[in-house]
């Protein structure tokens, strides 16, 4: 994350947990979007009012709030081979890049087909989606830093703001500014 974040964890009792999760989410991180009730759950966990009851009975609210909560599509797989993993970490490190399939292949050291086959195996998405994903996710801080729209999608190497907003769309199932109003609720 590359903008202001403020970070609070928290850890419930396993007990606490036992037919909270949903089995499609045990065992993997994600992330969401959290509401103005999620807020001030967490900060009230962390006022220290000191009744153990309380507490206990805010925590297991947010447990099932936040189990309720649908996970963001922000899921960036990466490949295990050397080479694509290169390639998948110079998108990251350099969203507005706009490397063709070509390049890609070269810089993985195989052949445009081997580059495509390899790359959507390991990562479960072909080539263009993950770029184009890639680059949404990064786009995510720039757009909670109130960044204009327009702003982000020359920042990120889109042809303008209406293929910003419909990339965003295509990957996140709503606008850029339905996101943003959706997280400042």
């Amino acid at each position: 994350m590359l903008s202001d974040t403020q970070l609070r964890t928290v850890y419930f009792q396993p007990s606490m947990l036992k037919g909270s999760l949903k089995a499609d989410r045990r065992g993997r991180a994600h992330a969401i979007s959290i509401s103005a009730l999620h807020r001030e759950l967490l900060l009230r966990l962390f006022h220290n009012a000191g009744d153990n009851n309380v507490q206990t009975m805010v925590a297991t609210l947010l447990l099932h709030t936040l189990c309720e909560a649908e996970p963001l599509p922000t899921e960036l797989v990466l490949p295990q081979n050397a080479g694509l993993r290169r390639v998948a970490q110079q998108l990251i490190d350099r969203p507005r890049l706009n490397m063709s399939l070509t390049e890609a292949a070269d810089l993985a050291g195989c052949s445009e087909r081997t580059f495509s086959r390899r790359f959507a195996e390991q990562t479960g998405s072909p080539f263009r989606t993950w770029r184009q994903r890639a680059r949404i996710v990064a786009s995510l801080d720039l757009l909670s830093d109130g960044r204009p729209i327009k702003y982000i999608g020359s920042a990120l190497g889109f042809s303008g703001a209406a293929g910003y907003v419909a990339a965003f769309r295509a990957v996140m199932g709503c606008s850029p500014g339905a996101f943003r109003e959706n997280r400042d609720r």
